[in-house]
């Protein structure tokens, strides 16, 4: 949690805009938002290996079994959602 509002609250503090040298970018003057970024993936990553990817098609089966109805139900509001926005 702590890690997830670092991320948040890095983008907001900005850099002092002044533009880079003629060097290239140092890491100590690289934007705090790659600083986010690079957080954000690796807590995704971490996610991700956390998942049990042998069950998954079984799980993602059962859940379109339960939502059929609610799928449908967005299938036909998109289609005509659709219908209206391009006449």
């Amino acid at each position: 949690m702590t890690a997830i509002g670092l991320a948040l609250c890095l983008p907001l503090g900005g850099g002092d805009g002044e533009p880079i040298g003629v060097r290239g970018p140092s890491l100590q003057s690289a934007p705090y938002s790659v600083w986010a970024v690079g957080l954000c993936s690796g807590l995704f990553l971490a996610w991700l290996a956390g998942l049990d990817w042998r069950n998954l098609p079984e799980r993602m089966g059962q859940w379109v079994r339960l939502q059929r109805r609610r799928l449908g139900w967005m299938l036909v509001g998109g289609f005509c959602a659709g219908i209206l926005l391009l006449l």
